[in-house]
């Protein structure tokens, strides 16, 4: 096993998007990222040529994330990048926000608005995209919807009250006023979506819906866990699985046994319904790895953030054996505080670098964000 820095340390802060796909371009040579100098600052949509190291900055963004900058993806099979151009997360009128489509061969670029939606899963041709923040008494009314990766052909996938329909405690929820959250993420195979509700109002429900990709056979799985993603054979989802946001640990443990105080990563299978837990690794229950199976899916890698410290472990499927990569120090002191974020998060936290690991397309390497020292770059591990 090898570790690489692939970005310079200069003044920019170096950090890919919440990737469900992969900033490696098919072609194993060119990793896509973005780059800003401050949360605060325009964002730089690159590309950098592994092989030479040379950087070339396609577009320029103002969507201030803080942490996806501009939500970049490869898409089309690696011909052309999605990336959002502007988003207002704070503001409750999203009607200004603009989605851009690249073209590499060309530099063309295809405007329009939209949000890019943060949990979408694969690009091909479509994309997700999701209502936010209606006000409580027009909740219902909240969709998610497919979208062609230039603008066109918006289609609804289910608003919440398609969801609701299918959900047992529909009436409890309606009563309790919660204020919801969506997201959604396609499979692998482009068939089916798994749809996202969350409770954001004193609550902590966060339930799951599998139906198709056009919306109908919808089905309620309940609480499969947080992080979730799917396997790339298109029939498992994997998940952070600990008690308080999952409804399967307390069945695969049981009632009384110790490890319901810890959490776990966890393979749920859509068909039977099973949760199964990968190794019996102890994960603290406040520290949300981020998940990434590898494309040839014999593997997953995921990140644990903890204030000072950042750790990326692997799970191989075949030899059902967990395997630590890497711990590095952590210096999260590279931003100033955001009043905005601090108030929306309860003072939890200002600004989060999550390393976000995510495998090359020949499941033979890994990227992730580094920032031990108060710069953030781009790292590789190779197997």
């Amino acid at each position: 096993m090898k570790i690489t820095t692939l970005t310079p340390r200069d003044s920019f802060h170096r950090i890919h998007t919440y990737f469900v796909g992969s900033p490696y371009h098919p072609d194993g040579r060119t990793i896509l990222y973005t780059k800003f100098r401050s949360l605060r600052d325009s964002a730089y949509v690159c590309l950098m040529d592994m092989e030479t190291g040379e950087e070339t900055v396609i577009a320029e963004s103002d969507c201030r994330t803080y942490h996806n900058g501009a939500w970049a993806y490869f898409c089309d099979g690696g011909k052309k990048v999605l990336y959002q151009k502007v988003y207002d997360w704070v503001s409750p009128d999203k009607k200004n926000n603009v989605v851009v489509c690249h073209d590499l061969a060309t530099g063309r670029e295809t405007s329009f608005n939209g949000t890019i939606g943060l949990y979408f899963g694969n690009i091909g041709e479509r994309y997700i995209e999701v209502d936010a923040d209606f006000p409580v008494d027009e909740q219902e009314k909240m969709a998610i919807y497919t979208r062609n990766i230039d603008g066109t052909d918006k289609r609804i996938v289910a608003t919440v009250h398609d969801m609701l329909a299918v959900h047992p405690n529909a009436k409890e929820l309606r009563n309790s006023k919660a204020t919801f959250r969506l997201g959604a993420q396609i499979s692998p195979d482009n068939k089916r979506v798994v749809l996202f509700l969350v409770g954001r109002a004193n609550t902590s429900i966060r339930d799951y819906i599998i139906c198709d990709i056009d919306g109908s056979n919808p089905e309620f799985h309940g609480r499969i866990g947080g992080h979730i993603l799917w396997h790339p054979d298109g029939r498992r989802i994997l998940a952070h699985v600990r008690n308080s946001g999952s409804s399967f640990l307390e069945a695969v443990r049981g009632p009384d046994h110790e490890d319901l105080r810890h959490a776990f990563v966890g393979s749920y299978d859509t068909g039977n319904r099973r949760m199964t837990l990968l190794g019996d690794y102890r994960l603290p229950t406040d520290c949300a790895p981020h998940l990434a199976p590898s494309p040839d899916g014999t593997k997953v890698v995921f990140d644990l953030n903890r204030p000072d410290e950042m750790s990326i472990l692997l799970y191989d499927f075949r030899k059902k054996e967990m395997r630590l990569l890497c711990t590095e120090k952590r210096d999260l002191n590279v931003e100033e505080k955001d009043k905005e974020r601090m108030a929306l998060l309860h003072g939890r936290k200002h600004y989060d670098v999550n390393a976000h690991p995510v495998f090359s397309h020949d499941s033979r390497r890994i990227v992730y964000n580094s920032c031990p020292d108060g710069q953030v770059t781009l790292r590789q591990i190779t197997l």
